[in-house]
């Protein structure tokens, strides 16, 4: 008899023990996936909130940048007018200045691809004053650093290869 209520104890200390192991693993788990989705939903807030905080931040150095780089633009295009305008003003004025090299009167302006072409000594001949050959020059004015274009390089390759010409084209 005492071996049958023996027995039935270690059964029911065996089943007890099952039991608590058996609802202690089942409370873990909904806790872990309880706790995913309370996790994952905290995740997600916190996300978000750093996506805030993120786009603000973000948001205020564009402004501040587009603010800074707008005035550099701005005086970078107002600087390069202002070069353009000297450009041009330099480029109709050069004749009345000393530094041109050939008389105002036989320099004729026609911008593209050069600024002028010179008839040098045409005002002296036409006026009767000497009977020279009149030497033509192709003259393009630059203010700066500004360098030749590539067309007027090859303009100038054309001239020092000797290919110019002149010819009569009767209609």
């Amino acid at each position: 008899m005492i071996e049958v209520i023996l027995t039935i104890i270690v059964g029911i200390i065996i089943g007890v023990l099952f039991a608590f192991f058996y609802f202690r693993a089942k409370v873990e788990s909904l806790a872990r996936k309880r706790g995913d989705e309370l996790g994952q939903r905290v995740f997600e807030q916190r996300k978000a909130e750093l996506e805030g905080v993120f786009d603000e931040k973000f948001k205020a150095l564009l402004e501040r940048w587009k603010i800074e780089s707008e005035k550099a633009f701005r005086e970078d295009a107002l600087a390069r007018s202002r070069a353009v305008l000297k450009g041009a003003l330099a480029e109709q004025l050069a004749p009345i200045f000393k530094i041109f090299g050939y008389n105002p009167s036989d320099a004729r302006f026609i911008g593209d691809p050069v600024d002028y072409v010179i008839f040098d000594g045409y005002t002296k001949v036409k006026e009767r004053i000497e009977d020279i050959p009149i030497t033509i020059v192709l003259a393009d004015v630059k203010t700066g650093e500004a360098g030749l274009t590539y067309e007027q390089r090859r303009i100038q390759r054309g001239i020092e290869n000797g290919r110019v010409k002149f010819e009569t084209i009767r209609m």
